[in-house]
């Protein structure tokens, strides 16, 4: 086995406590979207390459109450220290959540035996959190990169995915200006119809979280108020919420080529012509598992379910259109309309 870096890598710490990982030289890439809009499988693509090191949500992980979650110009101002020491924080969680998502895949940055030492850690704390009573410490322990030699020649490439950072954009781009940062955006019908089903299913809240938009200037410009907002459908609700809080992000966006927006809808369409671009805009070459990854996550008998796109990407995308009532569809349709974000999905 190559000589391996322990000394960065606590067997066991609480969340709160995660510490940061120093060997981020190898580029960073933020990956921002709202929940339910395809930054799942979007992150399993960026892991899927050998030189990825990926973070799934670490901010779900390690919450940081210093600063807003929504920022103005001042607060970009007032907390861009902090929003880089708390960036760099995210990089260096390993819980399960963050560090442990499934599948895993080999790493250049890693021989055959530390990955498969690894990949045993990670399936050994999946089978505890199965068991109450191991549950809690199964989901605080800190797994280890194993960050072998080769890891000191060529440091890996940091991934960190997040669904609510979306107004903190602006905040994120001024404090690690070295990173790129991907937006992705789906259909707001689509977006709006998985939220929806999640409300079912009793994964999200009911109530639609209007309170965070009221008083953002993308809210004022649409002259959005708490009281007509409460007099609307919840599919209007839902795609309001949709349209400002990706204008935000979209506003905040930097404009020299460290941002990109992304249609979830592209990539179903053309998973690998868009991979390709994705890989090419954070600075990565292509892989020859990356083109294994895509064809086993949209391949109906693929075992990892929960990252495969059903059947046919096109499927999934449309799924919506029968999920939808036409009136429901009508509705937010024409919210969208009326947003500038919204106008990147008249097409479809």
């Amino acid at each position: 086995m190559s000589q391996v870096s322990f000394a960065l890598l606590p067997t066991a710490v609480l969340p709160e406590e995660a510490a940061d990982t120093p060997l981020l030289a190898g580029g960073r890439l933020l990956l921002l979207g709202a929940r339910r809009s395809g930054t799942t499988w979007l992150g399993k693509i960026f892991d899927s390459h050998p030189k990825v090191l990926y973070r799934h949500e670490p901010d779900t992980v390690v919450r940081t109450r210093a600063f807003p979650d929504f920022c103005t110009d001042a607060d970009v101002v007032a907390h861009r220290g902090e929003a880089r020491d708390y960036l760099l924080r995210m990089a260096g969680v390993r819980t399960l959540k963050s560090a442990g998502s499934l599948p895993l895949l080999p790493k250049s940055y890693q021989d055959k035996a530390t990955f498969q030492l690894r990949r045993a850690i990670v399936l050994g704390l999946k089978a505890c959190e199965q068991i109450p009573p191991l549950r809690g410490w199964a989901r605080h322990v800190a797994i280890p990169d194993l960050l072998g030699a080769q890891a000191m020649d060529q440091a890996p490439f940091c991934v960190i995915k997040s669904v609510i950072s979306c107004g903190r954009v602006a905040l994120y781009a001024e404090a690690m200006p070295e990173a790129r940062i991907l937006l992705i955006l789906r259909h707001p019908c689509g977006q709006v119809a998985s939220t929806m089903r999640g409300v079912a299913q009793h994964k999200f809240e009911k109530q639609v979280p209007i309170e965070e938009i009221i008083g953002l200037p993308q809210a004022d410009r649409y002259g959005l108020t708490r009281a007509g907002l409460q007099a609307m459908s919840e599919a209007e609700r839902h795609a309001w919420h949709w349209a400002i809080l990706n204008e935000k992000a979209l506003d905040d966006l930097p404009e020299d080529g460290r941002g990109r927006v992304l249609r979830y809808e592209d990539l179903c369409n053309a998973p690998v012509a868009v991979a390709h671009e994705l890989l090419d805009f954070a600075g990565l070459a292509w892989d020859p598992q990356v083109d294994r990854f895509l064809e086993d996550s949209t391949r109906p008998t693929s075992r990892d379910r929960y990252y495969r796109v059903e059947k046919d990407p096109i499927i999934a995308m449309n799924k919506w259109r029968q999920e939808l009532s036409a009136e429901d569809q009508r509705s937010i349709m024409a919210v969208a309309a009326q947003t500038k974000v919204g106008q990147r999905f008249l097409d479809a």
